[in-house]
């Protein structure tokens, strides 16, 4: 499975859509819709902001430097590069605005988060809107 676990599941779930796309008349495309842990580029769990602490008391050291929050975006754009699939990452510009793109104490995108969401999606509009 090289670095990506589950790769094969995840390249004939995408290789499914892209064809159900195709024989459906629409184009398949992949929004991500970046963690508060990609956007701070850090592990950042505003609904468990005491993680750290409620590990320790179970004697578990995390090492945050140690994660790689990229990760699971690498991840996605490669599989999505592969099988040729559009893959808009509004990350870099949910960044731009800060943790504001999310309510505090949850994980959800606020408006101004669909917003800059609903601007990555226009940004791309003539690679979702041309031909099949």
């Amino acid at each position: 499975a090289g670095e990506f676990e589950n790769v094969e599941e995840n390249i004939e779930l995408l290789a499914s859509f892209r064809e159900l796309g195709a024989h459906h008349g629409f184009r398949f495309a992949v929004l991500l819709v970046p963690s508060p842990s990609a956007v701070a580029g850090r592990l950042t769990l505003l609904h468990y902001p005491d993680i750290d602490a409620e590990l320790a008391r179970q004697g578990v050291q995390l090492d945050r430097r140690a994660l790689d929050v990229t990760l699971p975006t690498r991840r996605v754009l490669a599989l999505c590069a592969e099988l040729e699939v559009l893959c808009i990452d509004p990350t870099a510009r949910m960044q731009a605005h800060g943790m504001q793109v999310f309510f505090p104490g949850d994980e959800h995108p606020t408006e101004l988060g669909h917003a800059v969401l609903a601007e990555a999606l226009h940004a791309e509009r003539d690679r979702l809107l041309g031909p099949p």
